[in-house]
């Protein structure tokens, strides 16, 4: 499916969808996890997980942090391949930290520099059942360099999705704030006997310009074709626009006038495309820390 959709730009919406369909996979198993009233079993609070320069991964050896109700993870130097260099260099820390209820799945995830200073990244997610076959995730924290002034680079984030076995809506907001620049997300996934459709908008907002991207895609679950609807606005303004079968040669990128874009405006184009697909990307990979740990 990807690469039919590639050249119309509605590949980054897959993100969206994979997601979605992972999380409505895990519905069944939600209530149950939520129900043991902890994402991390207390028999680990307080663990130090360190790396075993013998077996080249984390091990726990012992080490641990009264009060701590989580894990720590000790952070180390990597290389080129993000593998750790040894002999190890610590550089940090990372916790998670269950805060979880009879009724919610929750953790916090904090990275900490050497001796507890300057914090990284501090977020909380959650899984919350509304139901057997229903529930609602959250995301919402920040990740900053670590730096003061104006040399201080933090980006504070919100996202919100809500699934049930044939529907799912998210909604997030990254806001960077040095230069200053802001992701918005609306995306839904309706999945049918037939059909599964998705609808979103992304926006780009930086230095008072704000570039839209809003799409409408239908893949046909028998056959796996697919029709796209996909606009590009600056402003309110549209720039640029494609509708129909994304194989057929006569769906065309087009401009406001109904004429074929240029190569530098289908590359423009690629790179906008590029950016919302990595900003998914991203999003979904925000909820890994609760979806591993309790084993969803």
């Amino acid at each position: 499916m990807s690469p039919q959709l590639q050249r119309s730009g509605a590949r980054m919406f897959l993100p969206g969808l994979v997601q979605a369909r992972t999380m409505q996979a895990q519905l069944p198993n939600l209530s149950v996890a939520a129900a043991q009233g902890r994402v991390i079993p207390d028999s680990l609070y307080g663990r130090v997980y360190e790396w075993d320069a013998t077996l080249h991964q984390y091990t726990w050896q012992g080490a641990t942090v009264t009060g701590l109700t989580g894990v720590r993870f000790i952070l180390y130097a990597v290389g080129l391949n993000d593998q750790v260099i040894e002999p190890v260099t610590q550089i940090g820390t990372l916790d998670i930290l269950d805060q979880s209820t009879a009724s919610k799945l929750q953790v916090q995830v904090l990275v900490k520099g050497p001796g507890g200073s300057p914090t990284y990244i501090d977020y909380t997610i959650s899984l919350q059942p509304t139901g057997q076959m229903s529930a609602t995730a959250a995301a919402t924290g920040s990740i900053s360099n670590g730096l003061t002034g104006s040399d201080n680079k933090t980006l504070s984030f919100d996202q919100t999705l809500t699934i049930d076995v044939n529907n799912a809506t998210a909604h997030a907001v990254f806001a960077l704030n040095n230069p200053a620049i802001t992701v918005i997300m609306n995306e839904s996934v309706a999945v049918n006997t037939s059909d599964i459709v998705i609808n979103a908008d992304f926006r780009l907002i930086q230095n008072g310009v704000t570039i839209q991207a809003v799409g409408r895609v239908t893949i046909n679950r028998t056959t796996g074709s697919a029709l796209v609807n996909v606009t590009v606005n600056q402003d309110g303004h549209p720039v640029a626009s494609i509708s129909g079968d994304p194989t057929d040669p006569a769906t065309q990128w087009k401009d406001a006038g109904g004429q074929p874009l240029t190569v530098n405006d289908l590359a423009a184009l690629s790179h906008l495309f590029d950016a919302f697909e990595a900003f998914q990307k991203a999003v979904e990979g925000l909820f890994l820390p609760i979806t591993t740990f309790a084993g969803l």
